[in-house]
């Protein structure tokens, strides 16, 4: 059988900006647009990370982050990252609570021009982390599969 190995590329620590927009109901549940901001660190680089995130909470009370943003390392190099992914809320209500938290997991993609991460095109990563909708702080560690 198959094993997976992973490598970590860095961790982030996000923080929601409070400019979020309310789309409202949508047929495919309750649309908002929210900003985040943060800071990266891993063995090979680190820097700030600003985003955005098109969130989706469906009627069964999943959650559906997607989100597009762009990695500025220490070295002035620039990174598009995009990942997407499930947060569960069933046990939160339903929706983004006001208190708590809640456990992501995300698929990641890279893409840059930057000589230095070129390699960063090539892979898969995928995203573990947790929100605390306490503080509106976003958690991952980014893997490298």
């Amino acid at each position: 059988m198959a094993t997976i190995e992973v490598k970590l590329l860095f961790t982030l620590e996000m923080n929601i900006e409070d400019s979020n927009q309310v789309i409202g109901s949508i047929p495919q549940g309750a649309r908002a647009i929210g900003y985040v901001n943060g800071t990266f660190s891993g063995p090979e680089i680190k820097g700030t990370i600003r985003a955005c995130d098109w969130f989706l909470t469906r009627a069964d009370g999943i959650g559906e982050a997607d989100v597009r943003g762009v990695l500025k390392t220490d070295d002035g190099a620039l990174i598009y990252l995009n990942y997407q992914g499930l947060l569960d809320l069933r046990g939160v209500g339903g929706a983004p609570p006001e208190a708590g938290g809640c456990p992501i997991r995300t698929t990641v993609r890279f893409e840059t021009s930057a000589e230095r991460y070129l390699d960063l095109n090539k892979v898969q990563a995928i995203g573990i982390g947790e929100v605390s909708f306490a503080t509106g702080q976003i958690k991952y560690s980014i893997y490298a599969l």
